[in-house]
């Protein structure tokens, strides 16, 4: 019998969902392959990651959020938007919703463009921008839809007091990200640079600001 080694990454959000496509209990993961019926025995070994995700809206929900998440850091913001038309459903009253998604190419990474455009049509997703960075010559990414929209986004964090959710490249993207966000709070709101740091870090304090990055 020949066994293999296939590491397998899960993130797991301690919320209700209505899309069941795993079987979620105690905070156990179960996954059930077509090599399950070839071998008897399955090694799994769990490693719990300091994760900020733990539950996906807060618990205010007339605060806007803010996702940031191109790329396969879109995973957790289709949960938020499904808990959100869910919520809807109920009559909650929710905050607004603005997601800045990117991807290399529009025609061939862009697939969830149907299901967020009926999101935006049914008022669960409020603002919805994009950034294809290899569909010019000049790459674009989700830090320069920060800056094209920096006023929308200081309404709906320092004067809303939404909450901002990172999801994504670590190594790049996040703190490209965060810096863009500085930026945007300094100049609408005529700060100072260290002025701006602080309140970056004052946010992540208050779990206004949060990141799953990997």
């Amino acid at each position: 019998m020949h066994l293999f080694y296939r590491p397998l990454s899960c993130a797991v959000i301690n919320s209700p969902a209505w899309e069941v496509a795993l079987m979620l209990s105690s905070r156990v993961l179960c996954i059930f392959t077509f090599h399950l019926t070839k071998f008897p025995g399955v090694c799994v070994f769990v490693l719990p990651l300091p994760v900020c995700f733990h539950s996906s809206l807060p618990m205010k929900k007339n605060h806007p959020i803010i996702m940031i998440g191109p790329g396969t850091g879109i995973a957790p913001f289709r949960g938020f938007l499904q808990e959100r038309e869910y919520l809807m459903g109920q009559d909650k009253v929710l905050g607004e919703a603005l997601l800045l998604f990117g991807c290399q190419k529009e025609s061939q990474h862009y697939l969830y463009r149907e299901e967020l455009e009926e999101y935006v049509e049914k008022g669960v997703l409020n603002h919805l921008f994009t950034a294809f960075s290899r569909d010019q010559d000049e790459k674009r990414y989700v830090q320069h839809l920060i800056a094209e929209n920096s006023a929308l986004l200081y309404n709906l964090i320092v004067e809303k007091h939404g909450f901002i959710y990172i999801c994504g490249d670590g190594k790049h993207m996040a703190p490209d990200v965060r810096a863009a966000l500085c930026t945007m709070y300094r100049q609408e709101g005529a700060k100072t640079e260290a002025q701006a740091k602080d309140w970056l870090d004052q946010l992540e304090m208050r779990r206004h600001l949060m990141q799953d990055v990997w």
